[in-house]
């Protein structure tokens, strides 16, 4: 491709949360490659758009998980990653 040709990919994510949608996006280093506009995901440069989209997605949960856990009055014990890339966290009652 032309060096002028700019791919865009957009993924319906539905009823996020606009403000924690963008922390997700800042959080997984997309900064400048992705944003959240009306209900989806944009991506604008060239990348393995299903694992950027991932991502993405990952981060927002454990956001979300972290909201719900302050608003319920959980504490995070811990926060890790595990060997097939999912974010584990651990909760205990405050």
């Amino acid at each position: 491709m032309p060096c002028y040709t700019t791919t865009t990919v957009s993924v319906e994510v539905g009823k996020w949360d606009a403000a924690r949608a963008q922390q997700a996006i800042e959080a997984a280093g997309l900064k400048f490659a992705a944003k959240y506009v009306n209900g989806k995901i944009v991506i604008n440069e060239n990348q393995n758009n299903d694992q950027t989209i991932n991502s993405v997605k990952k981060h927002y949960a454990a956001l979300t998980l972290k909201a719900a856990s302050k608003k319920f009055g959980w504490s995070i014990k811990s926060e890790s990653q595990t060997t097939t890339g999912l974010l584990k966290i651990n909760l205990t009652r405050r």
